[in-house]
Order: C-alpha cells, then sequence, then structure tokens
C-alpha cells in the first residue's frame, strides 16, 4: 500500500480540531499534536505558530516522517500501513514494539535488523494481522492504566476493526 492510500485511510480517523482536558497530548490538528507541530517548525528554521494553522503540505510532511520511522516502505503490506495508522495514533516507538512484541524479540521500539529480518522471514498478512491484534490489546492496556482512557477505547478498536476490514485481514 502507497503512502498516499495509508494517509487517506489514516486521515478519516484523524479529523478536526481536539483538545480534550483528558487526553495527554492536548492540543491537536487533524492527529498532529501541538508538540509534534512546534518541533516539525523548528527542525525546519520556522516560527512556531498554532497547530490549526498547519497547511496540508506540513501535515503531509509530518507524516511522512511517521510512515519512514516504521520503515513502511521497506516491508510488504499490508504491514507498512498498519504500522502506520499506529504510529500516528500511538507513536512510532509503540508501533515497532508492538510488532516486535508479536515477534518476540526485545521490545527497544528501534525498527532494527532482528526486526527487519524477522519481517522478512514472516508471511506479511498473518504479522499485520497480529500487530492489529496488539494494537487492540495495547488500548484495552491503557483503559487499565488510566479510566480517563475508556471514552476512547470504542473509537480506538473500531479503527482497528475499519484497517482490519479495509486490507482484507
Amino acid at each position: 500500500m502507497s503512502f498516499a492510500a495509508a494517509l487517506d485511510f489514516t486521515l478519516r480517523w484523524e479529523g478536526g480540531v481536539s483538545n480534550d482536558p483528558d487526553d495527554p497530548g492536548g492540543l491537536t490538528y487533524r492527529g498532529v499534536t501541538q508538540a509534534t507541530y512546534d518541533a516539525y517548525r523548528r527542525g525546519m528554521g520556522l516560527s512556531g505558530r498554532p497547530v490549526t494553522a498547519m497547511e496540508d503540505g506540513e501535515l503531509r510532511a509530518i507524516y511522512a516522517r511517521f510512515w519512514q520511522q516504521v520503515r513502511a516502505d521497506e516491508v510488504p503490506a499490508p504491514l507498512g500501513a498498519v504500522l502506520f495508522d499506529f504510529a500516528v495514533n500511538a507513536g512510532p516507538r509503540r508501533a515497532v514494539r508492538a510488532l516486535q512484541a508479536v515477534a518476540g524479540l526485545t521490545c527497544d521500539g528501534i525498527f532494527g535488523p532482528a526486526t527487519m529480518a524477522y519481517v522478512r522471514a514472516s508471511n506479511p498478512r498473518e504479522l499485520a494481522s497480529r500487530v492489529l491484534d496488539a494494537r487492540a490489546g495495547y488500548y484495552v492496556g491503557l483503559c487499565a492504566l488510566r479510566e480517563a482512557n475508556e471514552k476512547w477505547l470504542r473509537g480506538w478498536l473500531a479503527r482497528v476493526h475499519a484497517q482490519r476490514e479495509a486490507l482484507g485481514l
């Protein structure tokens, strides 16, 4: 699956402005937190501004970094799309740790040679399905850690289910 197709799926779930006091991410626009946007702009040598003023080109550039961090272009479909969407929602290191956990590898969140070797030796559809299962378990676990997360659980699980269906898994 291409970056554009994966981004299209993700943006259906990452729309609008959110600034829920129960969300540790704070002010978020189209899935990008103010902190992520600030870091992006600083890295580009630009001054800060509200994430709600983010342009489409900036949004795509930020999401392209998530795509690259989970090495989505280097892994077989549909695993790249699964890792990318999880990275957008919970962070690239969390997505890679989920992959490493289902692989029985050291869960350091770094997509290194051992992780890639496992991916290349695996059935990509089966592995993608197992990562989706781990993602659902991660969300359930978040609710056990913090009761306020329960208000998002249904939506998180619906997103996992929607991706499973979209990818035919």
